[in-house]
């Protein structure tokens, strides 16, 4: 029981440290495949990021289409962390010119629903886990 309080800790406070999951980088899935990678995001406004889009496919008319205005709009994308294989269920492109800057698309809701550690679990998490001598 502890060892699974500690092992959610552990993942919330590196969720939380990469601004939740927004750094980790992110997979563009079609259909249980994928087709692009997100990273290097940028901070456009408020509640929007920015972020670069790197094609997967070896195919350069597939390429082209990703990195096409209409690819983002009208299917059904979903959005998995590269880093914490979990799905940002509510993320979705811009309505209006996702490719604002070319390359990129920018994003709402690309981010991992975490509840932050608490002070006296960071203290735990200073400590190493150890309580009394004893691993917690």
């Amino acid at each position: 029981m502890l060892s699974e309080y500690w092992s959610d800790l552990v993942l919330r406070r590196e969720i939380y440290q990469s601004n939740f999951a927004r750094e980790a980088g992110w997979w563009v899935e079609e259909n249980g495949r994928r087709l692009a990678r997100l990273s290097d995001p940028w901070y456009v406004e408020m509640f929007w990021d920015s972020y670069a889009i790197t094609p997967l496919s070896d195919d350069p008319a597939e390429c082209a289409a990703i990195l096409s205005e209409e690819f983002w709009h009208g299917r059904q994308l979903r959005f998995r962390s590269a880093q914490f294989n979990q799905y940002a269920e509510n993320a979705f492109p811009a309505l209006i010119n996702p490719l604002a800057v070319p390359g990129r698309v920018t994003m709402r809701a690309l981010y991992l629903v975490v509840e932050p550690p608490a002070w006296w679990e960071r203290i735990l998490l200073a400590l190493g886990g150890r309580a009394g001598g004893k691993a917690v």
